[in-house]
């Protein structure tokens, strides 16, 4: 198997590390996280309404990371 040698960046190099399981090879982590070499291959995987809910809820999600955190049900009180 032929392979390349690339320089990454520390925090990358830590994002892939935490990321490995076992005795997993760095290019197994990348090849299991990324398994798509092209947007193209993404392509008609979704239906139009699918792709357009998935929008919608990332959307939605992504203006609740604006809204201050809430509790569900009462905080709980710590003693100390």
């Amino acid at each position: 198997m032929a392979t390349k040698t690339i320089t990454i960046t520390e925090e990358a190099y830590n994002k892939l590390k935490i990321r490995k399981k076992g005795k997993e090879s760095f290019s197994d982590v990348i090849n299991r996280t990324m398994p798509y070499s092209d947007w193209e291959d993404l392509v008609g995987v979704l239906s139009k309404k699918s792709a357009d809910n998935l929008m919608k809820s990332v959307e939605e999600s992504r203006k609740s990371w604006d809204e201050p955190m809430r509790f569900i049900g009462k905080p709980k009180k710590v003693s100390h």
